[in-house]
Parts: structure tokens; C-alpha cells; sequence
């Protein structure tokens, strides 16, 4: 019997005329990291989804320990027509009709259950429509037994639903989901241990003893060697074997596969067994970010990473456009009214500048993770708000001081725009004020916690 047939043959028929041999007990432990990674996404309001091909009860009964299923799960089971559907849950206490036709009836339902898709209900989904698939998919939390082209599935209705998608996965069964997310995370597995490893002088020591053999046989051993068999061929690179796999499958390499074939070669052909690595496979050539950790504890990390990094980029770019406008204030309508900037007090605004900004680009990011989310996008109404409140601010700052200042000013100190600098009331006030004005926007608009570090503890 073909595996093709086998998969599609009842369980009824596969599990009969069977002779009882024992139990085969198999145990696949949980990364250590992996647990309180899951807790913390948990606890910042993230959401969390398994793609596996384990079966729906060992899926589940994982899931549970690891916080993606936190209430009574619920599986679908789709034998019949899509009118006989039923959830059950892994005890088979619970029992509920699925309803193909009212689509709050999923959100009901995922509002007391977590849901769980096998690979057979993803297969049959579409006879219930498009739209009631790509809710029930949305609000799933466990999918099993999924082939890889399911994982991708998944992935890409979870895009078309407008989430926001990082997955993160281990094996070639994962490359089209790996692709397909937003941001793809390669796991890698841990380097195995060597073996049979020798030292230098072992070697030598084999060497020389080889030279001694054959300078005592003399002329007998060119005889001997030509009697011997040809050398076994060179054992191929992992490159080279990724390479012959694919076409063995039916799929042209690209160039693209080629580079990374042979630059997987070069690493094995360096390392030359004297030290594990870690090398990388086909998920790591379909992700942009590659992890040498075997857990989820790396997606933890590019999310503060991310999120540090955006909300500096933010602050950096309000920073620049407060400073550009009062600076252009000061450059433009000021310098009509005589009022200029010396060289010593440029130079001064200047090194401030730059070393506040290395100030903030040198944040760190806090290690836990926060339910708050950064804003995302530059070119948004908070951004504007933010800056043309701020501008205002700044503004009529700037013009009450210089308004004072011309009160108190003799009319002789006044200087013409096109005569050389001269310091006088007017120009140390809005100097001053300038000053006040470019720390205050620093003050302001650096974001600290729950994203980064705070300004006290860089």
C-alpha cells in the first residue's frame, strides 16, 4: 500500500485485524526557553497560534503547557457534510454543532473555547464559503496534522485579515509559511557534539609512522598501490546535497540557491570538524533573521529589538523637525530684525545637538515585554499633532522673549541684517531662548519606558 492510500484509508479499516504487540511510548520534552517566552507574548496581549503536524490531541495537550491554549479546547471534527460538523472537545464532554450559515456563531464560540483545526477541516473549510473560512482560521489558536502547503495557508489568511504575522519554525516543511509571514524567524538546531576528535600531535604521530612504512617496503609498495582500488569520490558539502535533493524533487535551483549552497560548503569546508556549527538549512534561506537557538525565545528579542528601534527612530525624527522649525525661525524672521547667531554659540547648539542624539541612540531595550504598543508610522496624525503643538509652543516662546527683549534694548545697539555679528541683549536672549528650547525638546520626546530604558539609567 502507497502512503498516499494509507493516509486516506479509514481509521476504522487501518485500526482493524490488528495483533497487540505493546506500547510504544515517544517523548519529546519542551525546550526550557520556550514556556516562559510563550508566558511573556501571553501577557503582552499578543496572539498566539501552533502549526503543527502532530496530531490534534498531542497538539493541544502541548499547546496547554506552553500558554497558547488557556481554556477547554475544542476540536472540529468534519465527517459528513458540513450540516453533521461537530466540536468536541479532547474528553468528548463538550459536544457543539457547527454552524455554517451564522458567522457570530465562531465568535461566540471562540469566546469560550480555544479553537483547533486539523488538516481535514482546513481541507473542507471552503464549502462553508471563503469569508467563514478566513474567520475560523483568524480565530483558531491550535492547527494539526497541516501539510506545508496548510502552514502557508494559514499564514497568508492571517495576512488578508490584516494581523500582523511573525512565524517562526525549524524545517523545510516551514519555508512557504517562513516566506509568507511578515517577518520570518529561522530556527536552528543546536551544534552536535564532536566525535572521535584527535589532537595535532595524534596526527602527526599517524603521519610519521605512515612515512616509515613506506620508506621500509621500498619498491614493493609502488606495486601495492597500484593493485588497491581507485579512492572512494570526495563526500559532497551540505550545499551540494541540499542541491541534489531539490532536483531529486523536481525543483530547478536558482541562482540564489546556488550562492547559498556553496557558500554552505565554504563553512563546512572551513570548520574542517575541528569545531560545531551550526549551519544553516532550507528555513534559514526562507527567513530574513536566522537564530542559533532551538526555542521561540529569539522572537522575544527581535520584538524588543523592534520596538526599542522604532520608537528611537520616532523621537529622532521629531527631534529633527522641532529643531529645523525654530531653527528656521530663528535663521529667517529673527535675522531680519538684526539678531544673529555667533560662531561660539552655533558650535555650542551644535555639539549639543549632536550629543543628545547619541544620547538616545545608544537606548537599550527593557526586558520585559509591554502590553502598550509603539506608534507605528512616521507620517500619521499623532505625528503632526505632536509637532505643530510643540512648534507652537516654541514659537510664542520665541517671540516673548524677543518681544521683552526689544523693550529694554537701546535703539543704537540695534544692528542691520547685512552688518557683522555683534553680541548685544536681543542675541544672548534668543540665544538662550534657542538653548531652552532645543534641551526642553529633548526632554520632552524621548520615550523611555515601557520600550527602552529611561533617560536616568543610560
Amino acid at each position: 500500500m502507497t502512503p498516499s492510500a494509507l493516509r486516506h484509508t479509514p481509521r476504522d479499516e487501518a485500526e482493524s485485524n490488528l495483533v497487540f504487540a505493546g506500547f510504544a511510548i515517544f517523548r519529546s520534552p519542551l525546550k526550557p526557553d520556550s514556556e516562559p517566552s510563550l508566558r511573556m507574548l501571553r501577557a503582552s496581549q499578543h496572539q498566539l497560534i501552533m502549526i503543527t503536524g502532530d496530531a490534534p490531541l498531542t497538539a493541544c495537550h502541548t499547546a496547554a503547557q506552553v500558554h497558547i491554549v488557556t481554556r477547554q479546547p475544542v476540536i472540529l471534527s468534519t465527517a459528513g457534510p458540513p450540516s453533521a460538523w461537530v466540536w468536541r472537545s479532547p474528553d468528548e464532554a463538550i459536544s457543539e454543532p457547527f454552524d455554517a450559515e451564522d458567522i457570530n456563531a465562531a465568535y461566540v464560540l471562540a469566546e469560550a473555547h480555544d479553537l483547533c483545526l486539523n488538516g481535514d477541516a482546513l481541507t473542507k473549510l471552503p464549502e462553508v464559503g471563503a469569508d467563514m473560512m478566513a474567520v475560523y482560521i483568524s480565530l483558531t489558536s491550535v492547527f494539526a496534522r497541516v501539510t506545508p502547503e496548510q502552514k502557508e495557508l494559514v499564514v497568508k489568511t492571517l495576512r488578508a485579515e490584516g494581523l500582523s504575522v511573525l512565524m517562526c519554525g525549524d524545517g523545510t516543511n516551514d519555508v512557504g509559511a517562513l516566506k509568507g509571514a511578515h517577518v520570518g524567524v529561522a530556527l536552528l538546531p543546536p551544534p552536535e557534539p564532536l566525535k572521535n576528535k584527535t589532537t595535532p600531535n595524534s596526527n602527526n604521530a599517524k603521519a610519521n609512522a605512515n612515512q616509515q612504512n613506506a620508506g621500509d617496503s621500498g619498491g614493493s609498495a609502488g606495486s601495492q598501490t597500484a593493485g588497491q582500488p581507485a579512492a572512494a569520490p570526495a563526500e559532497l558539502g551540505p550545499g551540494s546535497k541540499m542541491l541534489e535533493d531539490m532536483r531529486r524533487r523536481g525543483m530547478r535551483p536558482s541562482n540564489f540557491h546556488i550562492n547559498m549552497a556553496r557558500r554552505m560548503d565554504d563553512m563546512a569546508a572551513e570548520s574542517n570538524g575541528d569545531a560545531p556549527m551550526v549551519r544553516p538549512g532550507d528555513a534559514s534561506m526562507a527567513a530574513p533573521f536566522t537564530a542559533k537557538d532551538p526555542s521561540v525565545a529569539p522572537c522575544l528579542d527581535i520584538l524588543r529589538q523592534g520596538r526599542c528601534t522604532l520608537v528611537t527612530t520616532v523621537q529622532m525624527f521629531k527631534i529633527l523637525g522641532l529643531l529645523s522649525l525654530s531653527m528656521a525661525y530663528s535663521l529667517s524672521v529673527m535675522y531680519l530684525d538684526g539678531i544673529k547667531l555667533g560662531d561660539m554659540q552655533a558650535t555650542l547648539a551644535g555639539l549639543l545637538t549632536a550629543g543628545m542624539f547619541f544620547f538616545i541612540s545608544h537606548a537599550q531595550p527593557l526586558p520585559q515585554l509591554s502590553r502598550q504598543r509603539p506608534h507605528a508610522h512616521i507620517f500619521s496624525m499623532y505625528m503632526f499633532t505632536s509637532l505643530l503643538g510643540q512648534f507652537a509652543v516654541h514659537m510664542a516662546f520665541l517671540m516673548y522673549m524677543q518681544h521683552k527683549a526689544h523693550a529694554v534694548m537701546l535703539p543704537e545697539d540695534r544692528q542691520e541684517p547685512d552688518s557683522d555679528f555683534k553680541p548685544n541683549l536681543i542675541n544672548t536672549v534668543c540665544f538662550l531662548a534657542n538653548f531652552v528650547i532645543q534641551t526642553m525638546t529633548f526632554a520632552v520626546n524621548y520615550v523611555g519606558e515601557p520600550f527602552a530604558t529611561p533617560a536616568f539609567s543610560e
